[in-house]
């Protein structure tokens, strides 16, 4: 199996983001999303989402030349990030 995966989140605001899949490896490969199944995908790199934030997705990828060349992408993410800084003061 010479099927490699890499993936990288992008946030695309503080509510959605999105998943960039890199595929890597001979031969022609089926992804579903879950929502959407493409085969004869060849290696590349493709987009999926958006995604609502804390939404869980979960990708596979496998060759169509093996069953049992496969590979799994799940996760979610969380785009807000919260930069609110305190203090306090005492006064007198």
């Amino acid at each position: 199996c010479q099927l490699q995966v890499d993936s990288e989140i992008n946030c695309l605001d503080l509510e959605n983001y999105e998943v960039e899949v890199s595929i890597t490896g001979g031969g022609t490969f089926t992804v579903n999303d879950g929502n959407t199944i493409q085969t004869g995908v060849t290696a590349g790199t493709m987009m999926f989402g958006p995604y609502a934030n804390n939404q869980s997705y979960n990708i596979v990828i496998l060759s169509e030349q093996g069953e049992d060349c496969i590979e799994t992408l799940a996760g979610t993410q969380d785009c807000y990030t919260c930069d609110l800084v305190s203090s306090i003061e005492t006064v007198k």
